[in-house]
This record gives structure tokens, sequence and C-alpha cells, in this order.
């Protein structure tokens, strides 16, 4: 089955175990055309349960689901991850793949040159951003802005890359 992270469980609410949830994913789902969500601390494999009802409160979603009776159940599944299958999810209206599927890509330069693997997005208020270990093992952070992108192979395993002339220059001599 295929996961996507979307964020964690922020804490309780309420007495009826209800569970905050923060999303870090690019788009909110819509918990209410979706059956299960699937939570994991720490190590453990993703569990599925069943949503029970779910709405929002100042811009997180409150699920209450099945298998947590209460708000100290509710209260032991905070800092949990926060997974949705994939076809559960919308496409993201700018085309981009999920922070997961970018992770260990190529990041190719229009010239073939590989840049590197992409280890991690960061998040800014602007834009997200790429950390790419070079073949060499340099850091490259890159600004993952929709005009630097050209595209994605999946089948390949790559992003393809077209930076402005001098933006690697403080990274590749």
């Amino acid at each position: 089955m295929d996961l996507v992270r979307i964020g964690r469980v922020l804490r309780s609410h309420g007495l009826r175990g209800e569970l905050r949830i923060r999303i870090e994913a690019e788009i909110i789902p819509d918990f209410e055309k979706v059956a299960r969500i699937y939570l994991a601390s720490g190590s453990t494999k993703p569990r599925p349960h069943r949503i029970l009802a779910a709405r929002f409160h100042q811009n997180d979603p409150l699920l209450l689901i099945e298998g947590v009776e209460g708000r100290n159940e509710a209260d032991e599944r905070k800092g949990s991850a926060v997974y949705l299958r994939r076809v559960d999810l919308p496409e993201r209206p700018d085309g981009m793949p999920f922070e997961d599927d970018l992770k260990g890509l190529e990041a190719v330069m229009p010239d073939e040159r590989v840049l590197g693997l992409i280890e991690a997005v960061l998040r800014t208020p602007a834009h997200d951003v790429w950390s790419v270990r070079t073949p060499e093992g340099r850091e490259v952070l890159f600004p993952a802005v929709p005009a630097f992108i050209r595209g994605f192979d999946r089948q390949r395993g790559r992003v393809l890359i077209d930076p402005p002339e001098g933006l690697l220059d403080i990274y590749i001599p």
C-alpha cells in the first residue's frame, strides 16, 4: 500500500478524544471523503484507523477515529505521524510530487549533469528548498521554484532542473 505522510498529531481536543492534526503536506485532504488514516509513532509501522467524524478548528482538522476512546487515549497519540493512502489525496495543483516522492530522486541539469540526490525538503515561507547531496558529498540548497523545475521523470527517478546562471556558483566551482 502506498502511503504519504501528511502531518502529525498535535494533541487531543475535547473529552471525546478527537485528534488535532497539523497538516504538513502541500495540500489539505478532504477528510469527509477519506475512510481511514494511518498513524505511526517512533519506528512503528503505520496502522489504519477508521475516521468516524471530521471537522476543522482554527484551520486544523479534528478527527475522531476508531480505536481511540476519550482524551487520555488521544493524548497517547500526540506526535504520531499521520499518513493517507496516495489514492485518497488529490493531485497537487502545481503538479509537483509529494515530499516523500522527491527524496532519493536525482536532480539533473539541462546538459544531463547530475547535481545530486534530493535528501530533504525544507519548508520556508516563500517556497520549498531541496537539500541535494552532490556526488562529491557537498550539500546544495536548491530553491524549488516552478521556474527552475522543468519536469519529473518518475520512471528514471529524476527531477529535471534548470537553475538560472550563477545560482549554483557558491556550491560548484
